[in-house]
């Protein structure tokens, strides 16, 4: 690193590290505000700079031609004189509301026409921007990304989609007929899939019951996926 000039426009506890190991003439510039300023970062790097003997610490007027030192400025000067601008006489917690009710708008009608998540969408049907009161084997649950052999063979991570009872592995399957899960097994009462994941997944006693199966499946992984899948 020779003749090496850096900008410090801002504090950097990373540079007191750096400065304490150079062994090569170095050129620093700081805006000359920055000269006198009780930041103990900054001040702990002016005195380091200043007993190396192979290092020059000299003060420039701030944004005065130096390319790096100009780069926000003419990014923001180019921002000012692109487009249209726009004037919303409102005030700005107005206008916030406005672009959240906007976005909640546009990711409804993306949810509502999406093609993905349809086990998801079953159980929430509505967006919104507070988290869903779920444990991590809940989400497994209703996503199916979680111990399955559907889910699992997907990602060839085995080779059938087949419980070890043979039937298709999925949650719904664990949860309702598998015969190894019985004492997990939720009443299945409605012929009606999107009826059915609502009611498991909005009642608390289900959802504990359904904390427990995933549990108990990985814990017993080899009842589940014989050697022969």
């Amino acid at each position: 690193m020779t003749n090496l000039v850096i900008v410090l426009a801002t504090e950097q506890s990373a540079l007191v590290y750096t400065v304490e190991y150079l062994n090569s003439n170095l050129l620093i510039y700081s805006p000359r505000r920055c000269s006198h300023t009780e930041s103990p970062i900054t001040q702990q790097t002016q005195e380091i700079l200043l007993k190396s003997t192979n290092i020059e610490l000299g003060w420039i007027w701030p944004h005065v031609g130096y390319s790096g030192n100009e780069a926000a400025d003419v990014l923001a000067k180019k921002a000012t004189q692109e487009g249209i601008p726009t004037y919303i006489p409102a005030p700005r917690d107005h206008v916030k509301n406005l672009l959240q009710e906007e976005s909640i708008i546009r990711w409804q009608k993306e949810w509502d026409n999406g093609e993905i998540g349809g086990s998801v969408f079953n159980v929430l049907l509505k967006v919104k921007t507070t988290p869903t009161p779920w444990q991590r084997p809940e989400i497994m649950f209703v996503t199916g990304h979680g111990p399955f052999p559907i889910y699992l063979k997907r990602f060839k991570i085995r080779n059938s989609d087949s419980c070890g009872c043979v039937n298709l592995g999925n949650p719904l399957h664990y949860a309702t007929s598998c015969l190894f899960t019985t004492s997990y097994h939720l009443t299945k009462s409605s012929a009606d899939l999107e009826l059915l994941w609502k009611r498991i997944m909005n009642n608390n006693n289900s959802r504990a019951k359904i904390r427990k199966l995933i549990h108990f499946i990985v814990e017993n992984e080899t009842i589940f996926f014989s050697k022969r899948w």
